[in-house]
């Protein structure tokens, strides 16, 4: 079983955003994540230079004190909420803050920690987990939209093939009412042989189609290699 430690390792050189307006404070977590395990801390001091380096910088993670002199974190998770900023955040809170944490979580941070009870052996650990989960939760939200569009690609492709069948039994209705002349009967009958040629080529087009999509979402579940369905057509 691995240590903490070599679980913490596990994530270097993360880029993150502290956000707290005590430099004295941050900086010696800054310091503290950068000799330990190389992480590359930005600090902010307000909200606003907060809003600055979110849109200027990629950020693994962010930790974000509650109390800030031009506002409250939950200020900035709103914002990044109405953005559509997706780093998955840690609220910094007060003693007592505990409800805050509750509102904070509803406004999309990933989880708490209370100030006045920081360790330093406990803040890397937390930064792990957080950018763990982050992972874990995007995975599965591309996986979401991955059978989604699978979905909605199977039941166009269904309805494309219902239409080539009715095409095709139309064809079929129309050969059976051919007028007795054999001539007459000859070219009706190739020509409605074509038709059908083409409907039947567009149905396994279409299979084919459904089974690369088929592969492609298969491909995208956690590295799983079995498929979700048996591929058509065989």
């Amino acid at each position: 079983m691995s240590s903490p430690q070599a679980d913490v390792k596990a994530f270097n050189n993360l880029n993150i955003l502290f956000v707290d307006d005590d430099a004295a404070f941050s900086k010696t977590i800054a310091m503290m994540l950068h000799e330990s395990f190389g992480h590359n801390t930005k600090l902010a001091t307000s909200i606003y230079q907060a809003y600055a380096e979110i849109q200027r910088s990629n950020f693994d993670v962010i930790l974000l004190d509650y109390k800030l002199d031009d506002g409250s974190g939950l200020d900035v998770l709103q914002w990044m909420q109405d953005h559509s900023i997706d780093v998955p955040v840690i609220l910094v809170t007060g003693h007592g803050c505990e409800e805050v944490a509750v509102d904070a979580m509803k406004l999309g941070a990933y989880d708490y920690v209370n100030k006045g009870h920081i360790s330093f052996d406990y803040i890397p650990v937390l930064i792990h987990k957080t950018k763990e989960r982050h992972l874990v939760v995007r995975q599965q939200r591309q996986r979401n939209t991955a059978i989604q569009a699978f979905q909605n690609a199977v039941h166009s492709s269904l309805f494309l093939i219902g239409q080539s069948i009715v095409n095709i039994q139309a064809q079929l209705d129309r050969q059976g009412q051919a007028s007795v002349d054999d001539r007459a009967l000859e070219g009706q009958t190739t020509e409605a042989l074509q038709a059908i040629a083409h409907e039947t080529r567009l149905i396994r087009e279409t299979i084919a189609s459904l089974n690369d999509l088929n592969d492609l979402l298969s491909q995208e579940r956690s590295g799983e290699q079995i498929a979700l369905t048996p591929r058509m057509g065989q």
